[in-house]
């Protein structure tokens, strides 16, 4: 299992191949990653399954072993669980969504989440301003913790937060 900090974005899983360390057999890919905004969490890695036993399973944060540029490890194919629906968000339902100030300033939308693979917490917003601002400016970052509330169609920041931007 992870110990240390290892500070991760989510896309930076997202279409990993995931291997039994001991075996280095390919059990899946990372298909979506399982969020709790309100606990500032993430849970799990929602895993499509190859071989025989095709579908969805889930892969606890706690289970990872390993994490390369180029796929994950587990300890033990048992690891991963059957899949249920479960109440929780995926990355993909909070990508895009506008991040205003408690006072109705628009500072970007989510473009990806960072977060520590060894505890599951989610530290940092990554913020876009669009395609250029990007490619000009870089895309910045935001402390999570400045959260006030998350709705379907946005997320509420403090009023401070555009200056507490930080690149990324």
């Amino acid at each position: 299992m992870v110990k240390e900090a290892f500070i991760i974005k989510i896309s930076d899983l997202l279409g990993l191949p995931v291997l039994e360390q001991s075996s280095c057999e390919q059990l899946g890919e990372v298909q979506e990653v399982m969020i709790y905004l309100s606990q500032a969490l993430v849970r799990a890695l929602i895993i499509t399954a190859t071989g025989w036993f095709t579908g969805k399973k889930i892969l606890p944060i706690h289970d990872i072993s390993l994490v390369r540029d180029t796929d994950l490890s587990i300890d033990e194919k048992e690891k991963l669980q059957p899949f249920e629906a479960a109440a929780y968000e995926g990355f993909a339902d909070i990508l895009d969504r506008p991040l205003m100030t408690d006072s109705g300033i628009r500072i970007g939308v989510v473009a990806d989440l960072s977060f520590d693979l060894a505890t599951g917490s989610i530290e940092d917003y990554v913020i876009s301003d669009g395609i250029v601002t990007d490619l000009v400016e870089g895309r910045r970052r935001l402390p999570f913790q400045l959260s006030r509330i998350f709705q379907a169609d946005k997320i509420i920041v403090a009023d401070d937060a555009a200056e507490l931007l930080l690149p990324q």
